[in-house]
C-alpha cells in the first residue's frame, strides 16, 4: 500500500525489479503496478505474461487489454520465435488487444513451411476476424498482390463465412 501511494517513482522502482523478484515478490509487484499508468505497467504485465507462473499470466491478461497499444509492441518480437503453447498464447492476446495491429504482424509469418505457426496464427486470426476494427487490415490483406499465397490462404481460412462481409464493408 505504500508503494502504490508513494506515486510514479514507486511504481517504476517495481517494473526496474519485476523479473528480479519470486514469485511472492512478483504477485505483490502486481498488485502495485495495477495503479500504474500504461506505459509503466504495460511491460510488467507482459513479463508476467510470459514468465513462469500461470496466476501471474492470468492476472496479466486480465489487465493487458487496458494497456492493449502500449503491450502490443512488446508481445510482438516474441512472435517470431514462439512455439506451441506460447506461440498460441501471444497470438490469443495481440488478437485481443490490438486486432488490427495483430493482421499485419501475423501475415508475414504465415509461411508454408510453417505449419505449427500457421495454424495457431490462423486461429488468432479467426478471432480478430469477429472485430470490426481489424477489417480494414483484412481487407488489406485480401486485395494487396503482395500479399503471399499461402497467407491469403490461411488468411480466407480464417476468416471462412466472414470472407464476403470483409471483403464487402466500405469498399
Amino acid at each position: 500500500a505504500v508503494r502504490a501511494n508513494a506515486g510514479q517513482p514507486a511504481f517504476d522502482a517495481v517494473a526496474a525489479s519485476f523479473e528480479q523478484l519470486d514469485e511472492s515478490g512478483r504477485r505483490a509487484a502486481l498488485e502495485v503496478i495495477d495503479a500504474a499508468p500504461c506505459a509503466t505497467s504495460a511491460p510488467v504485465y507482459v513479463g508476467a505474461f510470459l514468465g513462469p507462473y500461470e496466476a501471474q499470466r492470468i492476472h496479466a491478461r486480465d489487465h493487458l487489454d487496458h494497456c492493449g497499444a502500449e503491450a502490443a509492441p512488446l508481445l510482438a518480437p516474441r512472435l517470431t520465435t514462439a512455439k506451441g503453447r506460447e506461440l498460441a498464447m501471444l497470438a490469443d492476446e495481440l488478437a485481443d488487444i490490438a486486432p488490427a495491429a495483430a493482421v499485419a504482424l501475423f501475415v508475414p509469418l504465415l509461411d508454408v513451411n510453417a505449419t505449427e505457426r500457421r495454424a495457431a496464427l490462423r486461429t488468432a486470426l479467426g478471432r480478430v476476424a469477429d472485430r470490426p476494427e481489424a477489417a480494414p487490415a483484412l481487407r488489406s490483406v485480401l486485395a494487396d498482390p503482395a500479399t503471399p499465397e499461402v497467407a491469403l490462404i490461411d488468411v480466407l481460412r480464417a476468416i471462412g463465412a466472414r470472407t464476403r462481409e470483409i471483403g464487402r464493408a466500405h469498399v
